[in-house]
């Protein structure tokens, strides 16, 4: 094959691509209707891998934090206002952390008004032998307890509409759920 031939061929296909790009673009329909300048729509290119897992592992860490700092009825020494050894343990790892000052201490609830009150006075009066004067204790419901038995069935009535008031916790707005389950 002589350069010349070559040099032509090379021209040829060159003009030719020339010619599919021009003809490719939006305004004239495109090459076999394809529009090879078209925009991507946006959710037309998913979000990177893992990107989901990462925001689903950020949520259950702050989860897992909050719930550091409640003290559930297995934390006490069956129904009195003693500390287990390992509450007590982890209420000094919060203070040396010094977290106990910035987020709330939560009693779950015993359902018992009278030993819940004099469980909050303990607990208040430990921190503050232990030199923590503005930590804030109060009883409620911890936000890894989840729905009730009822809530639950009830969220699911109606094709996955929640019934309920749209929490994990049971309290208005405190769960991780946004109330759609």
């Amino acid at each position: 094959m002589s350069i010349q031939k070559f040099t032509t061929i090379l021209l040829c296909a060159g003009s030719l691509c020339a010619c599919m790009a021009t003809l490719g673009c939006a305004k004239r329909g495109g090459v076999f209707g394809v529009d090879c300048c078209a925009n991507i729509p946006a959710g037309a290119i998913p979000d990177p891998p893992g990107s989901k897992a990462c925001e689903i592992q950020r949520a259950q860490v702050m989860a897992a934090n909050t719930d550091q700092h409640v003290l559930y009825q297995s934390d006490f020494v069956g129904r009195t206002t003693k500390l287990s050894p390992a509450a007590a343990e982890r209420i000094d790892r919060l203070n040396a952390a010094g977290s106990l000052n910035s987020q709330t201490l939560k009693i779950q609830p015993s359902y018992n008004a009278d030993l819940d009150q004099v469980r909050l006075a303990a607990v208040t009066s430990k921190l503050y032998e232990s030199g923590i004067t503005d930590a804030r204790v109060e009883i409620a419901v911890p936000p890894a307890l989840g729905l009730s038995g009822v809530l639950a069935e009830n969220s699911l009535v109606g094709g996955g509409q929640s019934q309920g008031n749209g929490s994990r916790s049971g309290a208005q707005g405190t769960g991780l759920s946004g109330g759609n389950f």
